[in-house]
């Protein structure tokens, strides 16, 4: 009981010193989350994302204009599906319909990763005019704008719709439900729940380890933590969720593992660990984005431009290449 102690002890200080503020944020008070208008510029907003502008309870409809472009594409994704295509089940990106490289999405997928390149206070885009926290306020803000809008517009109201239902505790078992269809109907490489490519779409899955948390299901929600951390291991809420749930399950070990994962924190003496932790994150993204742009034009063609990504591995990249270790996740759902 004591070792027990001192393990949760330790690790809430590897939380406050290697976290960022935000992150640490999270730790302390994993919630739901809400939506505020995106001109609250320096609100804490980890678990909320900004509302762009639009009224929470937005109908969609088959006129609606706001529908994007995206839309059709991705129902003509739902189309080729049936089409066949190579798959596997270590967690990389396959050959497969779900991995289309439309423009809209190289360009959300390019965006994530001058994100993360932002995430260096010194980095030449950021308002010097804020300090430090407030830039990454703004950052993490769009971070997990994009996140949740990876799919389109509509699926992203849809995936606010299921979030607002989780206030009622009544309402959780439906709300898994809808979750796991989102995955399944986005994310599943042959239709079911046993082959996913979370790349096409990790926010439901994200949203679905909160909620489990929620739950009491803490071992389930570890596991699709870990789903999201292989596919995007730069994923704030994620890497803090984790660390919270071992928290929970009085594993000081893994408090302090995946919190040594995180982002370090904006403080002088953790700089240099900040900037190799960007650096590497930023390798791992162009390296994906490079992958889905060859499966692309192997599959369908060239795409619109032939930007190369990823060309040079960081010399310390061994840092986040052991993000997940190798306990199985074939159970991470029931």
């Amino acid at each position: 009981m004591m070792m027990q102690s001192f393990f949760n002890i330790v690790a809430l200080v590897i939380i406050g010193v290697c976290l960022s503020d935000t992150s640490y944020a999270l730790i302390v008070n994993i919630t739901p989350p809400r939506y505020y208008n995106c001109n609250t510029r320096y609100q804490t907003i980890l678990y909320t994302i900004p509302n762009d502008n639009d009224a929470d309870d937005e109908e969609i409809t088959s006129d609606d204009n706001s529908i994007d472009i995206d839309q059709q594409k991705i129902a003509l994704e739902g189309m080729l599906k049936n089409s066949g295509g190579e798959s596997n089940t270590d967690g990389t990106i396959t050959k497969n319909a779900s991995n289309i490289l439309t423009s809209s999405r190289k360009m959300r997928l390019q965006r994530e990763i001058e994100l993360i390149k932002q995430l260096d206070p010194e980095h030449p885009d950021n308002n010097r005019e804020y300090s430090d926290s407030q830039n990454q306020e703004l950052v993490i803000q769009e971070l997990w704008s994009l996140w949740y809008g990876e799919r389109g517009r509509a699926n992203e109201i849809e995936l606010r719709k299921i979030e607002d239902t989780t206030v009622e505790q009544s309402q959780w078992p439906e709300a898994e439900r809808r979750y796991l269809e989102l995955i399944r109907k986005h994310c599943s490489i042959d239709g079911t729940m046993d082959n996913l490519e979370l790349t096409n779409w990790v926010e439901p899955a994200n949203r679905l380890a909160t909620l489990l948390f929620m739950m009491g299901r803490l071992k389930e929600s570890k596991k699709w933590c870990k789903r999201i951390l292989n596919v995007k291991p730069w994923h704030i809420g994620a890497l803090s969720g984790i660390a919270i749930v071992c928290m929970q399950m009085g594993d000081g070990e893994g408090v302090i593992k995946y919190s040594l994962m995180g982002l370090p924190n904006l403080s002088p003496e953790m700089r240099k660990q900040r900037k190799e932790w960007i650096e590497n994150n930023v390798y791992i993204a162009e390296k994906q984005l490079l992958r889905l742009e060859e499966l692309s034009r192997e599959s369908y063609g060239e795409p619109d431009d032939t930007s190369s990504y990823a060309e040079e591995k960081p010399s310390d990249g061994g840092m986040v290449e052991d993000v997940i270790d190798s306990e199985s996740d074939s159970d991470a759902w029931q």
